[in-house]
């Protein structure tokens, strides 16, 4: 399983770490604690490749068909006059 540390998903983006650290701290993007402990006052975060395509796909642009505008029904007693 492949995984990914902060840092290298930055250098791939193009965006600083801590960008990505706040993708992570908002739980926008899901990571894993792989340091030896859990209570390590340093966490050792990866990023599984999966999570990664998860995060992509909910943050990429694509063409959404927009629906046809709605038009309220017009009350039959109503005449317009132009």
């Amino acid at each position: 399983m492949k995984s990914y540390s902060l840092t290298e998903i930055a250098e791939s983006f193009g965006v600083h770490e801590r960008t990505v650290r706040g993708w992570v701290d908002s739980g926008e993007l899901l990571a894993i604690n792989a340091s030896r402990s859990r209570t390590s006052q340093k966490p050792r975060l990866r990023v599984l490749d999966a999570d990664l395509q998860v995060f992509l796909a909910s943050r990429s642009v694509g063409r959404e068909e927009k629906p046809a505008p709605r038009r309220r029904k017009r009350a039959e007693s109503v005449k317009e006059f132009f």
